[in-house]
């Protein structure tokens, strides 16, 4: 069996990662090598995948159907609040933009088009800000969330929507990443980043990979770990809060907004 948590998995971050993951195996006695993933899909996908996380977008998108929710991580950072988070819009320091309304027209990097944080929450924000259509002048493809605030930095971009766990984490372990940014605006809530499994292992597995991550996050053993990567809790929600995601799409596209830019 292989497990993954490749969505924080920083290079600064690598050992608390392991050790994050490490500390879950041991509380449910499980025996599964962490990868870092190049093909995310592919490993989502694994007829061998006993645990991982993935995005909101993914999981109501291109895995509905192809993987099971566990539980949702809650994390101390600003722009979270218990099982949900937000994505915070940046342009530079210097930029004239004091509103998200004043981004109409401006340049938009984007990490990824299945991007929750990163690209959907951006279209329900445009098309319910403004009758342009679309709203952006032009839109910059990036890959990364550490790649679309570079591109910011560099005047590729005018702005771009980073998840707040991604802004926090960066801020305390590569400031260099964030220097010349500020934060314009906060995106809407919704809920953070999923703990997932396939979706044929059985119900006991899942169960006790649950307990798993409950006993993680009160073990004191594990206390450094949690604060490294800014974990202080796990929720299990109604899978169908994830909902709210596509909703968001549907919500933009009755707006008529088809394209960001």
């Amino acid at each position: 069996m292989i497990a993954g948590l490749p969505m924080y998995d920083l290079p600064e971050l690598a050992d608390a990662t392991a050790a994050w993951w490490q500390g879950i195996a041991q509380h449910g006695g499980f025996e599964a090598e962490l990868e870092r993933p190049a093909d995310l899909l592919a490993h989502w996908r694994s007829p061998d995948l006993l645990f991982s996380q993935t995005c909101g977008y993914p999981l109501t998108h291109a895995l509905a159907g192809s993987v099971r929710y566990l539980a949702t991580p809650c994390y101390a950072a600003q722009g979270c609040h218990g099982p949900f988070y937000r994505s915070a819009i940046l342009v530079r320091e210097d930029a004239a933009q004091a509103s998200f309304a004043d981004t109409e027209g401006a340049t938009l990097a984007i990490n990824s088009e299945d991007s929750q944080s990163g690209c959907n929450v951006l279209r329900v924000m445009a098309a319910e800000t403004s009758p342009a259509r679309p709203f952006f002048g032009a839109v910059v493809w990036t890959g990364s969330h550490l790649a679309s605030m570079a591109a910011v930095q560099e005047g590729q971009a005018d702005l771009a929507a980073v998840d707040a766990v991604t802004l926090a984490l960066a801020t305390r372990v590569r400031p260099t990443a964030v220097a010349g940014l500020r934060r314009l605006a906060w995106s809407p809530a919704t809920p953070a980043l999923p703990y997932i499994s396939r979706p044929d292992l059985p119900v006991a597995v899942r169960q006790a990979l649950v307990r798993a991550t409950h006993a993680a996050c009160a073990d004191p053993r594990l206390a450094a770990v949690r604060q490294e990567l800014l974990i202080n809790g796990v929720a299990v929600l109604n899978p169908d809060a994830y909902q709210v995601i596509p909703g968001m799409h549907r919500r933009a596209l009755a707006l008529g907004l088809t394209e960001l830019g």
